[in-house]
């Protein structure tokens, strides 16, 4: 079996470290050569191999799928493994197992005979779930592998693998450059970020941590986790459209008293009108629910309607943008679930204005890369124009047509 493997990695086949920490920014290849390192460990003598992250509520949610891939790509490794629906096991008896850390402790402490941990995404990772998995993974010369894209200087996996130098530790910093296979549209997107937004390439592509500034406008109330919210709850789901090179998204949030939840995201770019039933779809209980989108296609809105879901245009007018972001600015924290990745990207790096004398941020925002932060902002459009209504109009019902319970105190 031949396959070419960037140079970057070579060091990683031989390394006889306990953990070895891949960091880095977008597009180096790091989790596609981890999917492939396990592969090759496993089909060279028995070994038992644990894929987990932070949350894992699915067998979705985790590499399996681009373990699968590349299964299914070689001829060697169709031969050589089998695939079933929560596990791959190979003809020499080696197990690959997928298992989330946050909700599974007992299960993960339980878990013997560990030869390689991947512990993908773990800039999510949180170091209660790392000290609990660490001495899980006690089996002679076995390792840990850490892929990560930073996010924040207080990561567990910064702070106890690459800034402190250790003698267990193999790290290496892999960037889009190091690697010769990078699709051209990577490229081109990393050279536009580069060339138009540098704070937000530094960030994506180079994997510097995101550096909090008075320019972001969330970067004291973002929180990237799980969250378990209580029955008094109010749930409401935000669209906005694309067009050919903009993202159709759909937005599930969950409003826990001064607690803004983003809980789940649907994302697709050149989505057609007639595919955005099916995008809705992937997220469980939208069509039980009411959806405010963006008024700027009432055809759209009119033909999602008669697909059998309940969702209204959102009511815009000067101002609602400062309105929609003022309002989201004063809950308490904004907690997104780590699977919704591109709401992630954009709430960690939308920015105010700058003057351009002075340095200092503006009273207002900047346009581009904020589909999901539109969408949240319709989301909670009713919510919004509720609180701040004077306080002798506001009446405490439902708003719209939600099934949800009256509305949090916020």
């Amino acid at each position: 079996m031949n396959i070419k493997v960037p140079k970057i990695f070579i060091p990683v086949l031989t390394s006889n470290k306990r953990y070895i920490v891949l960091y880095g920014g977008r597009g180096g290849g790091k989790s596609w050569f981890v999917a492939l390192y396990c592969l090759i460990k496993a089909m060279e003598n028995k070994r038992r191999i644990l894929c987990t992250r932070e949350i894992q509520r699915t067998i979705k949610d985790s590499v399996y799928k681009l373990l699968v891939d590349l299964i299914q790509k070689y001829t060697e490794f169709e031969k050589f493994f089998i695939i079933k629906h929560d596990m791959i096991c190979g003809v020499n008896g080696s197990e690959i197992i997928f298992k989330g850390l946050k909700h599974n402790p007992t299960e993960i402490k339980s878990t013997e005979g560990i030869d390689i941990c991947w512990v993908e995404e773990a800039q999510n990772i949180s170091k209660q779930s790392n000290d609990l998995l660490t001495p899980t993974i006690r089996k002679e010369n076995s390792k840990i592998i850490y892929t990560y894209n930073p996010y924040s200087e207080k990561d567990v996996v910064k702070t106890e693998y690459i800034d402190k130098e250790r003698d267990d530790v193999h790290k290496i910093r892999v960037l889009y450059l190091d690697n010769p296979f990078l699709p051209n549209v990577l490229l081109h997107e990393a050279e536009y970020d580069k060339k138009n937004d540098y704070m937000l390439y530094k960030h994506k592509w180079l994997g510097e941590t995101l550096q909090y500034s008075n320019l972001l406008v969330f970067a004291d109330k973002i929180v990237v986790d799980d969250y378990e919210y209580s029955d008094n709850i109010a749930i409401r789901y935000g669209a906005d459209w694309g067009f050919s090179q903009d993202p159709t998204v759909l937005i599930k949030v969950v409003i826990d008293g001064k607690i803004l939840y983003i809980e789940e995201e649907a994302y697709a770019i050149g989505c057609d009108i007639d595919k955005i039933p099916e995008l809705f779809d992937r997220i469980e209980g939208v069509r039980k629910g009411l959806i405010i989108a963006d008024s700027a296609r009432p055809e759209t809105i009119s033909y999602i309607r008669n697909q059998g879901f309940n969702i209204r245009a959102s009511i815009k007018g000067a101002g609602s943008v400062k309105e929609g972001i003022a309002f989201l600015r004063s809950f308490e924290k904004i907690i997104i679930n780590p699977q919704c990745k591109h709401t992630i990207n954009e709430f960690s790096n939308y920015k105010f204005k700058q003057d351009k004398i002075t340095g200092e941020p503006l009273n207002d925002v900047q346009d581009g890369n904020d589909h999901t932060i539109d969408a949240v902002r319709y989301a909670i459009e009713d919510l919004m124009r509720y609180y701040t209504k004077a306080p002798n109009t506001r009446k405490n019902k439902k708003v719209g047509k939600s099934k949800t319970k009256e509305l949090p105190a916020l």
